[in-house]
C-alpha cells in the first residue's frame, strides 16, 4: 500500500503520511488484511515499513539494481518504484513477508509483519 501526500503542500511530510496509514488502519483495518508492504512517501522522500510498524522501522529503500546503492540524486520516491517495486524483486520481498508474518493474539489480533531491509533481501535483479 502506499499513501502518498501532496508534494505541493507545504505540510505534506512523509510523516504525515505514516499518520494517514494509522488513521486507515484504526478506521479501516480490513483494508490491511492482505498488505505485506507499506509506502509513505511526500512526493520525493519515501521510506518503507510493515503492517504494526512503529515509524522508527519506516526506512528508505537504498537501491535500485538490488546491488548497489542508488545515485545520491535520485528521489526516495523514485528508488521505491525502481527498486523495490521491480515485479521480480517485489515478488521476493512480498514471499518473506508472508513467510514471517506473526500474529499477537494478546494484542487483540494485531498483525506484526517483519520487512527485510534491501540489504537483507537477497535480490533478483
Amino acid at each position: 500500500m502506499l499513501e502518498l501526500e501532496n508534494a505541493a503542500s507545504e505540510d505534506a511530510t512523509i510523516w504525515s503520511a505514516f499518520q494517514q496509514l494509522a488513521t486507515y488502519q484504526a478506521e479501516i483495518p480490513a483494508l490491511f488484511a492482505n498488505k505485506a508492504v507499506l509506502i509513505i512517501s511526500d512526493g520525493v522522500e519515501a521510506r518503507v515499513g510493515s503492517l504494526g510498524a512503529g515509524r522508527e522501522w519506516f526506512k528508505p529503500w537504498r537501491t535500485v539494481s538490488g546491488e548497489a546503492l542508488a545515485d545520491a540524486h535520485l528521489p526516495a520516491l523514485q528508488v521505491v518504484i525502481e527498486g523495490l517495486l521491480a515485479p521480480r524483486r517485489f515478488l521476493d520481498l512480498v514471499r518473506t513477508v508472508r513467510a514471517n508474518v506473526t500474529i499477537d493474539w494478546t494484542l487483540r489480533g494485531n498483525v506484526r509483519c517483519p520487512i527485510a531491509r534491501a540489504g537483507q533481501l537477497q535480490l533478483a535483479s
